[in-house]
């Protein structure tokens, strides 16, 4: 009964928040396919000037809702709040965007930088280049200027095995 309480709270906070922006969606509340994350999907039309400037108006709305979740249920809920679907399809984005860098440095044999991301999008960057053996990722730069750079594993970033020799005995 707790987990459909807090999706109601969800859809309904969120459904009132956007009513007070002026903005017309629809809010379904679900969780995802494991049971560990509450989704928040909005649909609508010209969702644009809510979801903002590389998804930060969306984030925002996330952050809104995480806190109001805390203070209603005394526990930080794991929430992603999607407009018609722009998450799903700046993941795409995000997954050409790193093949292609991870071309370019298996070509040059040298590390890319890529432009500056969010956190969240950062995050989706490194858990796809770690799909990868032979290039690794790492996040650079402070505040907006924080970016991904992707170069080729070298031998310090494998896993170390060591093979130990017994001497026979007689």
């Amino acid at each position: 009964m707790e987990d459909n309480q807090k999706l109601e709270f969800l859809k309904t906070t969120a459904a009132e928040i956007l009513k007070h922006l002026g903005i017309p969606a629809e809010v379904n509340a679900c969780r995802d396919e494991k049971g560990e994350v509450y989704q928040l999907d909005l649909s609508g039309t010209d969702l644009g000037v809510l979801i903002g400037y590389h998804g930060e108006g969306l984030s925002s709305l996330q952050l809104l809702l995480g806190l109001a979740a805390y203070r209603q249920f005394g526990e930080w809920l794991s929430l992603v709040v999607d407009a018609d679907n722009y998450r799903k399809g700046r993941e795409e984005k995000l997954r050409a965007l790193a093949e292609g860098a991870m071309d370019k440095v298996r070509f040059l044999l040298r590390p890319v930088a890529l432009p500056p991301l969010p956190a969240n999008e950062r995050r989706v960057v490194h858990m796809i280049i770690a799909e990868f053996a032979d290039v690794v990722s790492e996040s650079n730069g402070e505040g907006r200027d924080r970016h991904v750079v992707i170069k080729i594993r070298d031998a310090k970033n494998e896993p170390k095995t060591a093979t130990v020799s017994v001497p026979a005995t007689s």
